[in-house]
């Protein structure tokens, strides 16, 4: 939001991830969507770029990655 006394203000949001421009619902069916085809296709089903599509899932894979999941691996 854009203030003219204190300018530009950031909020966090609880239907987008940090530095999303898509909703939690849009993301994650876009990586679902990415286990299961190629990205050009969700690409154009979704209307959005190839490389969109990309950092897309990155965030949706870092918010979801539980980084204790290899302790105790031998």
């Amino acid at each position: 939001m854009r203030c003219p006394d204190c300018g530009v203000r950031v909020e966090a949001v609880p239907f987008a991830r940090p530095r999303a421009r898509h909703t939690r619902d849009f993301e994650d069916l876009t990586a679902f969507l990415a286990q299961q085809m190629a990205k050009a296709p969700i690409a154009l089903l979704l209307r959005v770029r190839w490389d969109t599509v990309g950092r897309i899932v990155e965030r949706v894979v870092s918010d979801h990655l539980d980084e204790r999941r290899l302790e105790g691996l031998v």
